[in-house]
């Protein structure tokens, strides 16, 4: 198999580089509307690397991604709907340097999907926005996965920090939502929607949607839609039961299998789009999304064996729910005010309370004393965000320079609230003992984020050369409200913190002719630290968790340069990046010669990669396209000085996509195939190394008629057995008999061979 990704790497090397000479020879002339976005392409096949859409994100005006300095997957409501996209691991499955980690461990035992990690950074080091709306960090043990894929019409992915137009937490990147508006339902109609039905047979999900939108008046639009979803564990049909090279030691459950599961998901999204007259649009949204999961927890059943022997346990089955909701609530104004100092102004305001909601209850019993207990617990964790947002757009020119003004404020205050009960029923001696303020316990805290900023697109020399220089001034605060069951350690008392940062970037772009441009980017980016990592507190006699005041945020310095081309049936970009983090915040690490454990600024980590994608139409009916990546990092190690392996990077991996179009009877077949290499650098040698592998994936979109579409999917065509590359961080051969059976090797293997279709109606 090792010849298949080998193989599969050199033809996307191939796609990647013999694409520009292609057109050169060809003598094509550009067009000016291409690359333009995917839904507009009705002779084009579908590219799994939309470099050539819009993007919004990375220059806050509408920019061809290709023409501006920054590195912008955009994927369109046409790619999900093709490749039947129901979560955010099957949203990036041909993004090579993208990827969601799945949550394979006891601690976090509902089988769900971490978040995002680009360019080897990943957790709350990427920002993640529903139009502009931040979406809730993720805790101890917790997620990221708050956004049903049903309601979107895009998602545009920014490599590379992005703090500089959108604040804090953009370290490694930025994923933004941008969920569907009631024209691209009506398309010029009075009353336009769909209905559609799907199952995918990963984890038998069946899903049901419909969305309608009418034209109430010629100034006032509304919308409204809506998904029911329902699942079950993921099957891994290629996870051995005796537990691969680890062995099993689980009782009450295989080592190849998650928890069973019953999970549901509801999402609600309604629009009001008022336009007075041409020079105002007021937009005023609603928004519902909860995911309901439960699961019989079994993997830890009966009398399990520990590194100091048998537990005294024995344990019975285990019952536990995970409720995550998000509410959202926003009112923006476009105004257009077409003055000679002022083009336009786009004001948001929003409110969006989110929430994790843990519950369990379970019986076990004390074989020794042969006592009986009945134990439940309760977990809340929420964040409350209120932001605005005012941008204002300037256009000039100044002698023979063309001008381009981007500037506002952005700020929001947001309130994170931690809450823990535990309660033990000794149903033996008929006592109760309740604890309020255990786990991960810290203080509730107010965040408050105030920032400007300033950018200015330049364009010279009859506008072939742009130069973008930006800057923001950030200002944040944290201050700590403990409540009465906060733990407060002596000398390490919860305090206020507060700091301003100047961050700069410039971003240039040069068109060598009408085909070919050069690129560059310098962009800086921070991330500050969460109420969690500062004000983590809880005495548990023997061993404390001690919050840290004194974090600083984590930093970073991003370099890009690349060259591009853009063709009337084609395009290519080939790009290198350089980051160099500094002041990572790893997970608590143990103060010296006590048993006290906080968060630290221990870590540097610098990465280097090369990025590219293309995308050809060979013929009339026929298009490729590829996209790869490498990356090479270095981290400090442990004692802070020495430098070893970033498990972060990503091995080489690429893309290669054919698409055949029969415009005749309305079916679209593409065939994509997923090259990995294996890991062979890890921070510490006794960590496991996956393997390279090569993966196929079919997929037949059949517009039945003007109504009716169906679409089929079949992944991993040849039921290939791998590992994610989330296992590399694992131990070989673990010698504590805890960690395999609180996470097994095998759950991290990749599904097998599965089926998904569905079939929707438009009118």
């Amino acid at each position: 198999m090792k010849k298949f990704y080998k193989l599969g790497i050199g033809l996307a090397s191939a796609t990647l580089c013999l694409a520009p000479l292609a057109h050169a020879q060809q003598g094509e002339k550009p067009s000016e509307t291409t690359p333009a976005v995917a839904t507009e392409r009705k002779n084009w096949g579908k590219s799994p690397y939309e470099m050539g859409a819009i993007t919004v994100t990375a220059t806050r005006q509408e920019e061809k991604a290709l023409d501006t300095p920054a590195v912008v997957s955009v994927i369109t409501r046409e790619e999900i709907e093709d490749h039947n996209v129901n979560n955010i691991y099957e949203l990036v499955r041909y993004q090579p340097g993208v990827s969601v980690n799945r949550q394979a461990s006891g601690t976090t035992p509902f089988g769900g999907l971490g978040g995002f990690t680009i360019r080897g950074v990943g957790g709350n080091r990427i920002q993640i926005v529903v139009d502009g709306a931040r979406v809730i960090e993720a805790n101890d043990a917790g997620n990221r996965d708050f956004v049903d894929m049903s309601t979107l019409k895009a998602v545009e992915i920014q490599r590379g920090p992005a703090s500089v137009l959108w604040g804090a937490d953009a370290l490694g990147g930025m994923v933004s939502y941008q969920t569907l508006d009631p024209d691209d339902l009506l398309k010029g109609n009075q009353v336009g929607g769909t209905a559609s039905y799907g199952f995918d047979g990963s984890n038998y999900a069946h899903s049901q949607n419909a969305m309608v939108a009418a034209q109430i008046n010629p100034a006032a639009q509304v919308m409204f839609g809506y998904t029911h979803r329902t699942y079950h564990e993921t099957r891994l049909r290629n996870a051995r039961s005796d537990g691969g090279q680890w062995g099993c030691s689980r009782n009450g459950l295989g080592c190849d299998r998650f928890n069973p599961t019953d999970a549901e998901v509801n999402n609600a999204l309604t629009k009001l789009v008022l336009r007075p007259n041409a020079d105002h649009q007021f937009k005023l949204t609603g928004e519902f999304f909860e995911s309901d999961t439960s699961i019989k927890q079994l993997y830890d059943r009966g009398i399990l064996p520990s590194a100091m022997g048998t537990s005294s346990t024995d344990n019975g089955d285990r019952f536990r729910n995970q409720r995550q909701t998000r509410f959202r609530i926003a009112l923006e104004h476009d105004w257009d005010v077409n003055t000679a100092a002022l083009d336009n102004v786009i004001w948001r305001l929003s409110y969006s309370p989110q929430k994790r909601s843990l519950s369990d209850r379970r019986w076990y019993r004390n074989w020794k004393t042969n006592w009986n207990f009945y134990a439940s617990g309760k977990t809340d964790y929420s964040q409350n965000f209120y932001q605005a947002d005012i941008q204002f757009t300037s256009s000039f020119d100044l002698g023979a320079t063309k001008h381009k003004l981007t500037y506002g404020f952005q700020g929001d205050k947001t309130d994170t609230d931690y809450y823990n009960k535990s309660v033990t029923d000794n149903l033996t001696l008929g006592t109760t003992q309740t604890t309020i303020g255990g786990g991960s316990n810290f203080a509730d805290a107010e965040t408050i984020r105030a920032d400007l900023y300033l950018q200015d697109e330049i364009k010279l020399f009859n506008d072939r050369l742009k130069l973008i220089p930006g800057i923001r001034r950030a200002h944040y605060s944290l201050d700590p409200t403990p409540n009465q069951y906060y733990d407060i350690i002596r000398d390490s008392e919860p305090r206020k913190i507060s700091e301003t940062k100047w961050l700069p970037q410039l971003g240039t772009l040069f068109k060598l002719n009408d085909q070919y441009s050069v690129y560059a980017r310098y962009a800086e980016g921070f991330k500050m630290p969460t109420a969690e990592q500062l004000y983590t507190s809880y005495d548990m006699g023997i061993m404390q968790l001690v919050p840290n005041p004194d974090l600083k945020p984590e930093e970073v310095k991003s370099f890009d340069i690349g060259f591009r081309g853009q063709f009337h049936k084609g395009w290519f970009s080939i790009g290198a990046f350089y980051s160099d983090y500094t002041n990572f915040i790893l997970s608590r690490q143990q103060i010296a010669n006590e048993l006290k454990y906080t968060y630290k600024n221990v870590d540097k980590v610098k990465l280097y990669g090369i990025e590219a994608s293309a995308e050809w139409q060979v013929a009339r009916n026929w298009t490729l396209n590829g996209s790869a990546v490498y990356q090479y990092g270095k981290q400090t190690s442990d004692n802070g000085h020495e430098y070893v392996p970033f498990d972060g990077a990503s091995p080489l991996s690429a893309v290669l996509g054919v698409t055949y179009e029969m415009p005749k009877y309305g079916v679209t077949t593409q065939l994509f195939g997923t090259f990995t290499h294996g890991i062979d650098r890890v921070s510490d040698n006794d960590y496991y190394k996956p393997g390279g592998y090569a993966l196929f994936d079919g997929y037949v979109n059949w517009q039945i008629d003007k109504t009716f579409r169906l679409t089929a999917s079949v992944l991993n065509i040849l039921n290939r057995r791998y590992f994610d590359s989330s296992a590399a961080t694992l131990e070989d051969y673990p010698s504590n008999p805890a960690t395999i059976y609180t996470n097994p090797l095998e759950l991290h293997t990749g599904p097998g061979r599965t089926f998904a279709v569905s079939l929707s109606a438009s009118f």
